[in-house]
Parts: structure tokens; C-alpha cells; sequence
């Protein structure tokens, strides 16, 4: 089966191949191809979707997949170089990003899937020169983002319906050169909350959609040192790190009000820091990943809201530890690539206290690392990859349980990565690489025999 990529120049390129997956995949031509690379999968409805991905022919630029059909190229928007293509997002059964076309610089655009229907939403910055739009976040119905609209400033908040006419500046948050350059945007209240930098250093701002109803939260950091990082929203509060001469860098907590903003627990006293991150909300709690230096290394904590109801899960890992991918699923928190010294870096669940942190399933048995990554939540069970020691690495899933921790997917020859995203009508969308193509997409109903592969690039390894 061949793909014809629409184009609007007369190149003359390889075919697509695809092919189901029963069997390690041989090399015919003794140079394997090269990597497509896919990344970005958004779904803009049932069995619709978007990535990014290079054929080797236009560099990177966005694709449109439907069920098990073969990817197509939804646009050549730059002919003379580099789209660059980023941000991918879905709304209104559109895919919305920002891309480059060699006219106009890195603006906002949008595809339906086709050609026609692939088109500049807005030249915010007129001209050749970039808005460099980012952080495109979808919040009720609409997009806000960071861009700028004069080359001498800098970047600020702006929204867009979808519309040229409904794309506009909301706030001019620090005039001038310098700009505010919003991010981290969370539904939050009547709008959204996001960080800035007004000129006092970045800070935790909320937004109700209006100039007038945009404003800083408080100012937390003293003289603009530094700046907070990505905020989190659990109920009504959000969770933040932030620094101050008394404390160092800590976890704070606000209401969305000056009076209701505070350091929620000096975890370590003084003025050394604790550097908090990956914080993750998991139903009326918030989970993060923080640092003691007593014990040097990263350990994951859990809050209530209360200093007194902020605390160490379990010191799973004495000395150096480094969890990663906190994901919230049934209630409770899990994550990976943590190794207890006795299983290996394997997946790891935790309902905040120190007797329910604990391995979920030893999945390379004995010190070998499982190594779980790309954890996802689809319906009632959460995916993942993982190495078994004997398969090579495959999809795994699980409903929480050790005897619910199965795996999902193996394929022959493939290793497979992540992250697995539903796209409806029982079909996921992961990538996998193979010795004879490289990393490429497939689609699966979780069965070998209906596992699709897509080799977007068949430009051979030079």
C-alpha cells in the first residue's frame, strides 16, 4: 500500500509503506531507513489525529492520521526550509500549532487534516519577522498563548477563537522590550491561571479572560530574583515553587488571592531549599517530587493543603532517588524509575502514606529495571512501556493491582515507546523503532494482528 503525500511542487518522492506487524522486520535493503521520528499526538475526534513527524523529503511537519489509514502530510507549508512546527494542540476537531512558512515568520496555524483547510490563523508580528506564539493552551473553548506583535517587544498574553478577527492581545502585562512571557496555563476559577514576569520576576497570575480582570496574584519573590515554575491547580488552590530570602526554594500554595498566597511548608528550614517540582493533583491532594539534602536525593511527598499535612511518602530509595512520571490514576499516585535497591527501577504507586508506597509489580524480575515510562490513563487502566528482561520493551497496563499489571502489546523486533494514545473506536497511536526503519507510528487494537505500521520515511541511512 503507497500514500501519495499532496504537494504543491512537483517533488518526486518515495512511496509510504505500511505494513502489519507479525514478525521481526528483515532487511531487505542492507541500509535501513531513517527515522521519521513522530512526536506530539493530539486526537481532534473519534479515530482523528495529529503528530509530528519528518518523511524525509519536507523535514518536520504535521501529519493527519484516521483509524488504520496511512498517515498523510497535511500541508508542505514551507518550500524553501524548515517549518518548525511546535506546540500541538487540539480544539474544535482542529489541530492548532505554531509553524513557520518562510513568509511569515513562527505564527499560529490550523488544519481540518487537509491541504485546503491548512491555513495561517493570524500574522500576529506582520511580516517576515516572528510573533514566536507558544505555550498554546486550550481553556473553555478558546486558545491562550504567548506571542508578540512588535518585533521591539516582547512577548505577551494573547487568545484566539480559531479566527483572525478573534485573535487578539488580552493583557500587556510589562510593557517595553522586555515582555512578560506567559505560561504553565491551568483552568482555574471563572478562568485560568498562569505564570508571568510583570517586572518583578515571574509569578503566578490569574485571568478571567479580560484585560481588566487579569492581575498578579502576589509578589513572592523579593526583587525579582528568580522566578516561580509551573503552577498546578487541586480544587480551589493552586501549588507552586517558589523562592524568598527566608525560606530558599519551596512549595507555596494560594488561593488565587495576596492574603491567601504563603509558603506551605519550609520542608527545609532556612534558607536552603527543598526545589520542589512535578507537582501532580490526585483528587483533593497534591503530590510532588522535593530534595534533602540530608539524605541527598529526590523522594516523593504528598499535601493536604496544610503544612501539617504535607510529608514524605516513604524514602524508598536511601541516598540518590529521582522519580519520575507522577501520574494520578484510582486515586492514587504512580510513577516510575525508582529503584528500592532490591527490584530495580520499576512502576511504583503511592495513596500518601508510607505503608501504601510501594512496587505495583516487579516487571523485570529480581535487580533488573522494568524502567516504566510513558505512562498514560486511558479509561479505567493505565499504560505504559516497560522492559521485561525477556520481550525487549513492550506496552504494559494495569489496574493498579500486581495481578492487573499485564502486558498490553509485544511486538517481535519492535521496541516500542510511548506514549499510547487513544484515538477512538478501539485503536491507540504509539511510536516503535526496529532495526530496518528506525522510530516510526503505528496504530494498534491491541492485538498483534491488528497492529499497523507506517513508515513515514524511507529515505535511506546515508
Amino acid at each position: 500500500m503507497s500514500l501519495r503525500i499532496p504537494l504543491r511542487t512537483t517533488l518526486a518522492v518515495a512511496s509510504v509503506a505500511t505494513a502489519m506487524i507479525s514478525a521481526p522486520a528483515a532487511l531487505a535493503d542492507p541500509t535501513p531507513d531513517q527515522p521519521s521520528y513522530p512526536s506530539n499526538p493530539v486526537v481532534a475526534g473519534s479515530g482523528s489525529y495529529f503528530f509530528i513527524a519528518d518523511d524525509g523529503v519536507h523535514g518536520r511537519e504535521v501529519f493527519h492520521g484516521s483509524g488504520t489509514s496511512t498517515p498523510t502530510l497535511v500541508k508542505d507549508i514551507n518550500t524553501t526550509g524548515e517549518t518548525w512546527p511546535g506546540d500541538l494542540v487540539a480544539m474544535d476537531g482542529e489541530a492548532y500549532f505554531t509553524a513557520d512558512d518562510g513568509v511569515h515568520g513562527i505564527e499560529l496555524w490550523k488544519s481540518d487534516g487537509t491541504e485546503a483547510g491548512t491555513t495561517l490563523v493570524k500574522d500576529i508580528n506582520p511580516g517576515p519577522d516572528s510573533s514566536w506564539a507558544g505555550s498554546l493552551t486550550v481553556i473553555d473553548g478558546k486558545l491562550v498563548f504567548s506571542a508578540r506583535d512588535d518585533s521591539s517587544e516582547g512577548s505577551e498574553l494573547w487568545t484566539s477563537d480559531g479566527t483572525a478577527a478573534g485573535t487578539h492581545e488580552l493583557a500587556d502585562l510589562n510593557p517595553g522590550s522586555d515582555g512578560s512571557y506567559p505560561s504553565s496555563f491551568t483552568a482555574f476559577g471563572d478562568g485560568f491561571a498562569f505564570t508571568a514576569d510583570g517586572g518583578t520576576g515571574a509569578e503566578v497570575w490569574v485571568s478571567d479572560g479580560t484585560a481588566a480582570g487579569t492581575h498578579q496574584v502576589a509578589d513572592t519573590i523579593p526583587d525579582g530574583m528568580g522566578g516561580v515554575g509551573s503552577v498546578v491547580r487541586v480544587g480551589d488552590h493552586l501549588y507552586f515553587t517558589s523562592w524568598d530570602t527566608d525560606h530558599g526554594a519551596e512549595p507555596w500554595v494560594t488561593d488565587g488571592t495576596e492574603a491567601g498566597t504563603h509558603v506551605l511548608k519550609d520542608i527545609v528550614p532556612g534558607t536552603d531549599s527543598s526545589s520542589p517540582g512535578t507537582y501532580t493533583a490526585v483528587g483533593d491532594r497534591v503530590f510532588f517530587v522535593s530534595y534533602d539534602p540530608s539524605d541527598p536525593g529526590y523522594e516523593v511527598w504528598v499535601s493536604d493543603g496544610t503544612a501539617a499535612g504535607t510529608h514524605l511518602t516513604r524514602d524508598i530509595t536511601p541516598g540518590w532517588g529521582d522519580p519520575s512520571e507522577l501520574t494520578a490514576f484510582d486515586g492514587k499516585l504512580f510513577f516510575g524509575t525508582v529503584d528500592d535497591g532490591t527490584t530495580g527501577a520499576e512502576l511504583w504507586s503511592s495513596d500518601g502514606t508510607e505503608a501504601g508506597t510501594n512496587v505495583v509489580k516487579d516487571i523485570n524480575p529480581g535487580s533488573g529495571y522494568g524502567a516504566p515510562r510513558s505512562l498514560s490513563v486511558i479509561g479505567s487502566e493505565l499504560y505504559f512501556a516497560a522492559d521485561d528482561g525477556t520481550n525487549g520493551v513492550g506496552l504494559w497496563k494495569t489496574d493498579g493491582t500486581e495481578a492487573g499489571t499485564v502486558p498490553f502489546l509485544q511486538l517481535p523486533g519492535v521496541e516500542i515507546g510511548g506514549p499510547l494514545t487513544a484515538i477512538g473506536g478501539g485503536l491507540y497511536v504509539f511510536g516503535g523503532a526496529t532495526e530496518a526503519h528506525g522510530y516510526e507510528p503505528y496504530v494498534t487494537d491491541g492485538t498483534v494482528a491488528g497492529t499497523v505500521a507506517f513508515n513515514l520515511n524511507e529515505q535511506p541511512v546515508s
